[in-house]
């Protein structure tokens, strides 16, 4: 062997050894970027949940609203009740107007409170989908990488310009290993 088969086949080697790091390099990044959207979609099915419950309960709400507005519109608006003495006396001993009142406000409360809380989760929920990205995009920042990262990228060029030159150079010798990258490449 000269001096410049050897060269050469030691760039081979290096070209090869630099290919499989790239391979598992890009299988790692693959992982990654199926673990995001896993998350991802997921999070966007729980927030499309939100939204089908929120515009039930919009729904549900605007009829209640109708409805009552109906109600209320249909009731007289002077109607005279004379209570004897001792119907009068029987409701305040009964306190069943305050059950009552008691009744309707607690309910009216419930809803007011579990909307309010419907419509902050929904919202913090939003925030923190563009949060979680905003994290692992900063990650692969921090890291270097843009989805892959860039010194492999540069690695990968800078080998590619010396084998194309080498085969320029050498085309007896290319043919053999042209012959060898189409075997790989068939595996």
């Amino acid at each position: 062997m000269d001096n410049t088969e050897k060269n050469g086949m030691e760039i081979l080697n290096k070209v090869i050894e630099s290919c499989k790091a790239n391979i598992e390099s890009n299988t790692e990044t693959k992982a990654s970027i199926e673990d995001y959207m896993n998350v991802s979609s997921e999070l966007e099915q729980s927030v499309s949940t939100l939204i089908n419950i929120i515009d039930e309960t919009s729904k549900v709400y605007q009829k209640e609203n109708e409805t009552l507005k109906k109600t209320v519109s249909q009731i007289p608006k002077i109607v005279t009740a004379e209570l004897s003495q001792q119907s009068i006396e029987a409701l305040r001993k009964s306190n069943l107007f305050w059950v009552i009142f008691g009744t309707i406000f607690l309910a009216f409360l419930i809803i007011l409170l579990s909307g309010n809380f419907a419509f902050k989760w929904y919202s913090e929920s939003i925030r923190s989908k563009s949060e979680l990205r905003e994290e692992i995009l900063s990650e692969f920042e921090k890291d270097g990488k843009l989805l892959y990262p860039k010194d492999d990228i540069q690695q990968l060029k800078n080998n590619t310009e010396l084998v194309q030159k080498w085969i320029e150079k050498n085309p007896k010798d290319a043919e053999k290993f042209l012959r060898f990258k189409d075997g790989y490449e068939a595996r």
